[in-house]
C-alpha cells in the first residue's frame, strides 16, 4: 500500500485497508458417513475440503446459492447433499464443478484396522483422518503461495481443542508434513453449520465421494454419478510432484490406495482426469 493512502487513518482503520489487500486461501471440511469402527457405523468416513481464494469466495457462493434456489432449498448455509433428490444434488454439483474452487478427499475405511489400534476409538479415528486432511492443506496453500484458514464443521460431542492439541503434538515430533510458514495451528478453527454456504460445497464432495464408496443400504448399488460431476475440481497436488491419489483422493489407513482398486477399479483411473488448480 502507499504510504500517502494511510495519512489520515486510525490504526484499526489502517490496518483492515492493508489486510483486505493480502490474498488468502479458506478451506472448508465436512464430513460424510458414520464414525463407528469395526462395523459399527458406515465402513467408510470421508472427509471433503473447498479450498477457495477470498478472490472467488463471491463466484463460488453464488454457484451454491444458485444450486440451493433451484433445489428449493431455502437456506443454502444449511444444506445437506444426503438430503436431497438424485437430480436436485447432479444440478448443484454441476454448477459447482463450474465454479472457482479445489477439493481435497480424505477418506477412511473403518473396517481395515488392527485390533488394538487407537483408530478403534472414534474420536482418534476422526483426528487421524482430519490430521491428513490438514496436511494436504497447507502443501496446497504453500503451492498457491497464500496463508490459510481452515474451518472444520463443528461436530457434536467433539472436543475441538483435542484435535489442535493431537496436531500440536505430531508437529512437534516432526511427524506432520506441515507447511507453517502458510498454515498456522491457530489458523484451524470450527464452524457451525449455517454460518457459510461455501461449508455446504465440501459437504457436497464429501457426499459424492461417500456414495462413490459406500453401497446404498437398501439398494447395495453405488453411486459414481456425484463424484464425476466434481473429478475437475479435484487436486492433482503440486506442480511438481502431481498425484492425485496422494494429495486429492487420500484412501486411508493404507496411505496409497492400491488395497481398494481391486474392489473400486475406477480408483486407478482418476489420474487420467484434468484438474486444472482454481485456487
Amino acid at each position: 500500500m502507499d504510504p500517502v493512502v494511510s495519512i489520515g487513518l486510525g490504526a484499526a482503520a489502517f490496518a483492515a485497508a492493508v489486510a483486505a489487500t493480502i490474498r488468502r486461501m479458506t478451506a472448508y471440511v465436512d464430513e460424510s458417513g458414520d464414525l463407528g469402527t469395526r462395523g459399527r457405523g458406515s465402513r467408510w468416513f470421508v472427509l471433503g475440503c473447498a479450498a477457495v481464494k477470498d478472490a472467488d469466495a463471491a463466484a463460488t457462493r453464488e454457484a451454491m446459492q444458485e444450486g440451493a434456489a433451484i433445489a428449493g432449498q431455502p437456506d443454502p448455509a444449511r444444506l445437506h447433499f444426503t438430503n436431497m433428490s438424485h437430480d436436485n444434488k447432479m444440478g448443484t454439483l454441476e454448477l459447482l464443478a463450474d465454479a472457482p474452487w479445489t477439493g481435497i478427499i480424505v477418506a477412511s475405511d473403518t473396517t481395515k484396522i488392527h485390533p488394538r489400534s487407537a483408530l478403534a476409538d472414534p474420536a482418534y479415528h476422526y483426528n487421524y483422518t482430519a490430521r491428513y486432511m490438514i496436511e494436504r492443506v497447507s502443501r496446497l496453500a504453500a503451492e498457491v503461495n497464500e496463508p490459510a484458514t481452515v474451518y472444520f464443521e463443528r461436530r457434536k460431542g467433539t472436543e475441538f481443542s483435542k484435535f489442535l492439541r493431537y496436531i500440536e503434538i505430531l508437529q512437534s515430533r516432526g511427524d506432520l508434513v506441515f507447511e507453517s510458514a502458510r498454515l498456522t495451528i491457530d489458523r484451524i478453527m470450527e464452524m457451525p453449520k449455517g454460518d457459510d454456504p461455501l461449508l455446504c460445497v465440501a459437504d457436497g464432495l464429501a457426499h459424492a465421494c461417500f456414495r462413490a464408496l459406500e453401497p446404498d443400504r437398501r439398494w447395495k448399488r453405488l453411486e459414481r454419478s456425484y463424484l464425476n460431476a466434481l473429478l475437475p475440481r479435484i487436486w492433482r497436488g503440486p506442480s511438481n510432484a502431481p498425484d492425485i491419489h496422494r494429495w486429492g483422493m487420500t484412501l486411508t489407513p493404507t496411505r496409497r490406495p492400491k488395497s481398494f482398486i481391486e474392489e473400486h477399479p475406477w480408483i486407478k483411473t482418476l489420474g487420467a482426469y484434468e484438474s486444472p488448480l482454481r485456487c
